[in-house]
């Protein structure tokens, strides 16, 4: 992926960055209705655009701009392979802690999310210091990394790089910015041409998103916290098992499942989301519009590409 002129972009970025201190100036003053605007409508819209134009998103992500306050540095040693997934294990374990928080304090409490921003903000800062340019956060720790690897695995729209210009591979494998619909299987290396692609991080978080998804909406915000996680994270594990063994029953080839899998956890995720997105933007038709939208893109991503 070729770089663009970055000017345009950098304004860009900082919008982004000014929007994001907006928001935590929001929660701060305990703004319930932009909370709920957030998780209902301006949520919603990023699984979209991961599956739609990923590098959108890569390009623009504030946490990712701040991280490149301390992380763009020339010199710093690259992550080893093991360090590697390490990250890749703990920005699962991020992704797959926070979700049912929301049921339990994200949703509804202000003052949750501003601790969270803070949070996740100083990791990026320190990941920034730890390791070069972006291998710490947005290449390792981000919770929502998975997920657009997931989803960019076959972009409708590219757009160049507006980061990393020039790239000094800070990490060894699987940057988005850099191979785009071939993170997938750049991240898997030669697993990915056998089972053992099911026990790597990416692997894992495969078969047990959906399961991830469906036991968030199952449950509500104001249920007790046994009751959260223990739906949430046993409908992932149950996902987990349940897939990772038709998987290696059925010998589908990884980048069937891959797909097939990240189709099912959009599905899902749309079809649950819908009413509130509807709802709060006073969308005329109900969910069906948001759904039958969902279902399009669907359609143009598990297009035949002669492969």
């Amino acid at each position: 992926m070729t770089p663009t002129h970055p000017i345009p972009w950098r304004l860009a970025q900082a919008t982004a960055v000014v929007v994001l201190l907006a928001l935590t100036g929001a929660f701060v003053a305990g703004r319930r209705d932009v909370l709920s605007i957030f998780w209902a409508v301006v949520v919603p819209l990023l699984p979209a655009v991961f599956l739609a134009v990923p590098m959108l998103w890569r390009n623009l992500c504030p946490l990712a701009t701040l991280n490149h306050l301390t992380g763009d540095r020339v010199g710093t040693t690259v992550p080893a392979a093991r360090m590697s997934r390490t990250l890749e294990w703990l920005g699962i374990g991020l992704l797959f802690g926070l979700v049912p928080l929301r049921h339990l304090l994200l949703n509804t409490i202000p003052l949750a999310m501003v601790v969270l921003i803070v949070v996740i903000g100083a990791l990026t800062l320190v990941a920034g210091m730890v390791w070069p340019v972006r291998a710490g956060f947005c290449n390792g720790l981000c919770p929502v990394r998975p997920v657009e690897t997931l989803y960019g695995q076959r972009p409708f729209a590219t757009l160049p790089r507006a980061r990393c210009q020039p790239c000094t591979l800070c990490v060894e494998r699987g940057c988005l910015d850099l191979w785009e619909g071939k993170a997938v299987a750049q991240l898997l290396g030669q697993d990915r041409r056998t089972l053992a692609w099911l026990t790597q991080p990416f692997g894992v978080f495969t078969i047990a998103f959906p399961g991830l998804v469906l036991g968030y909406f199952l449950t509500a915000d104001g249920d007790p916290w046994v009751t959260v996680y223990g739906m949430t994270l046993g409908l992932a594990a149950g996902s987990a098992i349940l897939l990772g063994s038709l998987v290696a029953l059925t010998r589908l080839p990884r980048r069937t499942t891959t797909m097939v899998l990240g189709a099912l956890a959009f599905g899902l995720y749309y079809w649950f989301a819908a009413p509130a997105f509807a709802e709060a933007v006073h969308l005329p038709g109900g969910p069906w519009p948001v759904r039958g939208t969902a279902a399009i893109l669907l359609l143009g991503w598990v297009r035949p590409h002669g492969e």
